[in-house]
């Protein structure tokens, strides 16, 4: 091992060397530089004898630290001083044996590799009542459930990919400007735009001013000064000095038949006696034919359709390329988009128009953990009280503000708080008691919402240890 390895470390290397055990009962050797901080906590030394129990290893510990030894040994591990040990039992993970080598030349170079085994004996002896004591020595839990009071609140919280770490000062987060190319087509049937003939149409007034009846048969044509016919739809009759109005619709199709009121007055086939004829409004609705041409009014419908298909791409590749634990307003998204290509142009004579479209989008993302962590030191911030754990919770709001490289959020926190609680002086306050001892004097002296809870092991273990580090005090959530 190395001196700066950690129980995470030292795990690995132990699974490294379990996966080339080439014997059922083989031992593995742990060789501990001197003063290595990692196993000089019991409770990592704990965890790593269960962690070799539970790989079905045998493993030793061998250090020259005694301290080591003897707290090695309170948790049940096998150790041994620091004499040489062969080749074989070294773990081989480059700087652990690096590491062992050089303890071993450094022992040989003093002389002292026979009197440090001596007196690892020696410590071994007298370590062995102490380790006892160790472990025979009750540990206990202290639950207390203060009161909570509820609380929830707006935060502003700006993400910017201008800073490194998080600022609960600021309230500010790292953040990560994405971006993200697009190319669009979007396609417009303009056949619909081709004008189709039509006639013109309108009601004439017909009027008898003769003496006798006059019957008007349908197909009867009337004219302008200019020859523009036009055809009577049905038949009626006119009694003497009556007027009568009839549809009529124009010979030929087209914008020329579209004329003025008063412009009909006389008759295809020469005078009627007596007859007169008029149109007192405007005929209308005769069209000339025209083809369909791409139109400026086509270019501007296609170029919107593909800045909004734009969009819609830009956010499926930001959301696609993004990391998993990364966030982002949609609403951010700052889009730029460059020349489009209309294919025909404008004015070709076509039944469809095609619109490509380049363009990239960009937001600013951030990491959820980042902004929650930000919050929860934020809530938690406070020299009487403290945020209850298990009651956190937030919920993004709104965007309030997007530029390039920063966004500014609401966020709504929700939680409960209590007061702080002084461990040292609960420590002070249960510490030699009995468990019911200790309850009634922290219901007397503690204010809380309900009875703290008093747990020791082992089992068998009535009271509590007078050690300040054997006891463990934690809040619990009424």
């Amino acid at each position: 091992m190395d001196p700066d390895d950690v129980i995470g470390s030292i795990k690995a290397k132990i699974e490294q060397a379990g996966a080339f055990r080439q014997a059922q009962d083989a031992r593995l050797t742990l060789v501990a530089p001197y003063g290595m901080a990692a196993l000089l906590n019991p409770v990592n030394l704990g965890l790593l004898r269960r962690y070799i129990e539970g790989m079905g290893l045998r493993a030793v510990l061998v250090s020259r630290d005694a301290r080591m030894r003897e707290l090695a040994r309170a948790v049940g591990m096998s150790v041994r001083a620091g004499e040489p040990a062969s080749a074989e039992e070294v773990l081989r993970s480059g700087k652990a044996y690096a590491a062992h080598q050089r303890e071993i030349a450094l022992l040989k170079s003093r002389g002292r590799l026979t009197a440090i085994a001596g007196l690892g004996g020696i410590s071994l002896a007298l370590a062995l009542p102490l380790a006892a004591a160790l472990v025979l020595v009750p540990s206990a839990t202290v639950v207390l459930y203060p009161e909570p009071q509820a609380f929830e609140e707006t935060v502003e919280v700006r993400a910017s990919a201008r800073v490194g770490r998080p600022n609960p000062v600021t309230m500010v987060v790292p953040a990560e400007v994405l971006r993200a190319d697009f190319q669009v087509t979007e396609l417009l049937d303009i056949a619909a735009s081709a004008v189709v003939p039509a006639r013109a149409q309108g009601r004439v007034v017909l009027t008898n001013r003769s003496s006798a009846p006059v019957n008007i048969p349908a197909g009867l044509q009337v004219h302008t000064s200019t020859g523009t016919e036009y055809v009577i739809q049905s038949a009626f009759a006119l009694l003497p000095n009556q007027e009568g109005s009839v549809m009529a619709v124009s010979q030929e199709t087209g914008a020329a038949g579209n004329v003025p009121a008063g412009a009909i007055d006389r008759f295809a086939a020469g005078a009627i006696a007596g007859l007169t004829v008029t149109n007192p409004e405007a005929m209308t609705g005769g069209r000339d034919r025209a083809d369909a041409r791409v139109t400026e009014a086509h270019h501007h419908q296609l170029r919107e359709r593909a800045m909004l298909a734009g969009k819609e791409e830009a956010l499926r590749r930001l959301v696609r390329e993004r990391a998993p634990a990364q966030s982002f307003y949609e609403e951010s998204l700052i889009l730029e988009y460059g020349d489009d290509d209309l294919t025909p142009p404008v004015g070709t004579v076509s039944r469809q128009a095609t619109l490509k479209l380049n363009g990239h989008g960009r937001v600013v993302a951030f990491r959820g953990d980042d902004v929650n962590g930000l919050l929860r030191r934020n809530a938690a911030a406070g020299a009487e009280t403290q945020l209850l754990e298990g009651t956190f919770r937030t919920l993004p709001l709104e965007l309030l503000r997007a530029d390039p490289e920063d966004v500014v959020f609401h966020m709504l926190v929700k939680g409960e708080r209590g007061p702080r609680l002084e461990e040292e002086r609960v420590k002070e306050l249960v510490r030699g008691k009995g468990v019911r001892e200790a309850e009634a004097i922290l219901r007397e002296r503690v204010p809380l919402v309900r009875s703290a809870r008093v747990e020791t092991q082992p089992f068998w273990a009535m009271g509590i240890s007078h050690l300040p580090w054997r006891i463990t005090v934690r809040q619990g959530v009424p």
